[in-house]
């Protein structure tokens, strides 16, 4: 080997020494008033109508509008979406429903004491489970967001014949309500009539019950429901994607129960040990599990690989089989905990203590959990809202530092200070994953939140030696995130900061620095015609498949410092953004001496807009 090659490789290992910096998500509160909405005797946030106890709040398929619950309140309220992520109430009475007589909201049905909100998959139905009115209350919704209630009994469906809705048997008040994603099911929990409620929806979105056991689940020997093994207190509903699965969280029971959904709707727990999980079985007929004390909350990962579950302990983390099966993963994978545990779980802050509810973000990358843990000292008021990696296993990472989590009042317990948390009860992430809407019955207001990444500082290191001067770069780790995207609207090659929506965050490291140019491919399928990958014609039809790159015009240029570099890529060349396809981007780096590195390139996958 000649000389020059030894001190390159030299060189190179001195400069890989130190890792490169991974990126983390953070949660940022929105500046100033777009931080949060709340009642208007709030001094530092936007004003709002009917949000006294805001308890439960959720986003529309297209991400347009928000929609919360106020369970003291008696109201529904109802936002329009920028697309900064920033919320505003609906001017006048479209901005408020209220069966309380409100000022500045419209009369409603069947609201007293609001406890959640789901929306049909189609988003054309919005359903509230009402505590008090032990009722659905039944909107339509239209295109601009804005909601009307179904006229007369169509309106609410309820077992209480004060109000004036379409009878329903063993209703009880309601903590849940969800929709079946094929839209043909809607199903609410009560937790203090444990037990779960069935209904047919309509194609115009209204509700029927099922007569006798067909309409209700209960774990309290109700006669008029089938019965169901530590139903006690049902607090969250979850469907699987294919609506083959529900899990609920049962509080009063501590237990995690398991049904499987038939195509006409109609549920049935799961037969012996994986119809039910505690915490400890005295008879057998439940599996065990670790850290499940009085579960508040249920979410499944998008693909429904995952399950997870909250509680005053943390959190309890699950596989799901493709039957719909529940097993708690293996070690500290399987739980997070505040209070160490020899062990038993993954130790996190003290904002994972007293958890309300958890959140995966769309992507599947993120974990967004809600709690109000109690007698901490410094802060003096409860709530938090606090960020998670998710692995591609399903496990749960906090994120580092104070970065990690925003606290109600301020900045304590290794979190940062923020704005309407107080008793913080639910997320709503947009469908782009941009926002983290938070609900705070507390400070009866939603708070904003912007999804961004960081990295944490490395520790410092001394300057990597010069390298010899007929050496060449060595340019390695070229990698985009996400590999599957759209164009930004931004019409260079390259975005800096957050001056783009859409695009890919491109990194790779230098041996030195260097001007690295960046070239695109095309991948397209082609025919192997004398050594060669050639265009795919009807005359080399039955020539043996290969794969060919060509190149397309136009490249774009960056200045690279030794060590980790960043550069957004807008998925656009020469000002137009690519067609839809997969593709491939090709990177050679040049330092001062014109030296040039091997070309390295990375796939990526342009989605249509």
């Amino acid at each position: 080997m000649t000389g020059p090659s030894v001190l390159a490789l030299v060189y190179l290992a001195c400069a890989t020494l130190a890792p490169p910096a991974a990126a983390f998500t953070k949660l940022v509160q929105k500046p100033d008033a777009a931080g949060c909405v709340a009642d208007a005797a709030s001094p530092s946030c936007a004003p709002g109508r009917g949000l006294t106890d805001a308890t439960s709040v959720v986003l529309s398929p297209d991400g347009a509008n928000a929609y919360v619950a106020s369970n003291m309140a008696g109201t529904l309220t109802v936002y329009d979406r920028a697309a900064d992520g920033t919320l505003t109430q609906k001017a006048d009475t479209a901005g408020c429903f209220s069966d309380m007589a409100t000022v500045g909201c419209a009369d409603a049905v069947a609201l007293a004491g609001p406890t959640d909100v789901a929306i049909s998959s189609d988003g054309e139905s919005v359903y509230v489970a009402a505590s008090a009115s032990h009722a659905v209350a039944v909107f339509g919704r239209a295109p601009d967001g804005g909601l009307i209630q179904k006229p007369g009994a169509a309106g609410c469906i309820s077992d209480l014949a004060a109000e004036s809705c379409a009878p329903g048997h063993d209703v009880g008040p309601l903590s849940a309500v969800v929709v079946s994603h094929d839209g043909t099911s809607v199903y609410a929990a009560s937790d203090a009539g444990d037990s779960i409620t069935r209904f047919e929806r309509a194609a115009n979105g209204t509700l029927t019950q099922q007569p006798g056991v067909a309409g209700c689940l209960s774990g309290a020997l109700i006669s008029g429901c089938m019965g169901a093994r530590e139903l006690g207190g049902p607090t969250d509903l979850a469907l699987s994607s294919n609506d083959r699965s529900m899990y609920v969280s049962a509080t009063a029971s501590a237990a995690i129960v398991v049904l499987d959904r038939a195509p006409d709707g109609s549920l049935t727990q799961k037969a012996g040990q994986a119809g039910c999980i505690v915490s400890i079985s005295f008879n057998n007929l439940c599996a065990t599990t670790r850290l499940m004390s009085n579960p508040t909350s249920v979410a499944l990962s998008p693909g429904d690989a995952n399950a997870y579950f909250t509680s005053i302990g943390g959190v309890a983390v699950f596989d799901r089989a493709a039957d719909g099966t529940l097993t708690q993963k293996p070690g500290t994978a399987g739980c997070v905990a505040h209070v160490p545990s020899n062990g038993a779980c993954a130790t996190a802050g003290p904002y994972v203590s007293s958890a309300t509810s958890l959140t995966v973000s769309p992507d599947g990358a993120n974990a967004y959990l809600t709690a109000t843990p109690s007698a901490r000292a410094g802060s003096p008021a409860d709530g938090a809202v606090a960020v998670f990696e998710r692995a591609a296993d399903g496990a749960l990472t906090p994120e580092p530092g104070a970065a990690g989590c925003v606290d109600a009042g301020v900045a304590s317990n290794g979190c940062v200070a923020g704005r309407g948390l107080v008793g913080a009860s639910s997320v709503a992430v947009s469908p782009d994953g941009a926002n983290a809407y938070v609900s705070s019955p507390g400070s009866s207001a939603v708070a904003v939140f912007d999804k961004t990444s960081f990295a944490p500082p490395l520790p410092p290191a001394g300057p990597p030696p010069a390298p010899p001067a007929d050496a060449r770069p060595v340019l390695t780790r070229l990698a985009l995130a996400p590999a599957d995207f759209r164009p930004s609207a931004t019409r260079s090659s390259i975005a800096s900061g957050r001056a783009a929506r859409g695009g890919s965050r491109v990194s790779y490291r230098l041996s030195e620095a260097a001007t690295v140019r960046f070239g695109v491919q095309r991948v397209l399928p082609g025919r192997r015609v004398g050594g060669k990958c050639v265009r795919a014609t009807r005359s080399n039809r039955r020539a043996r498949s290969c794969v060919r790159h060509p190149s397309l015009q136009g490249t774009f240029s960056m200045a690279g410092k030794a060590g980790t570099n960043r550069l957004r890529f807008t998925g656009r060349l020469r000002r137009r953004a690519l067609a839809p396809g997969r593709y491939r981007l090709r990177a050679v780096a040049r330092d001062t001496a014109t030296n040039r590195s091997r070309a390295k390139v990375a796939g990526f996958t342009i989605r249509a807009r």
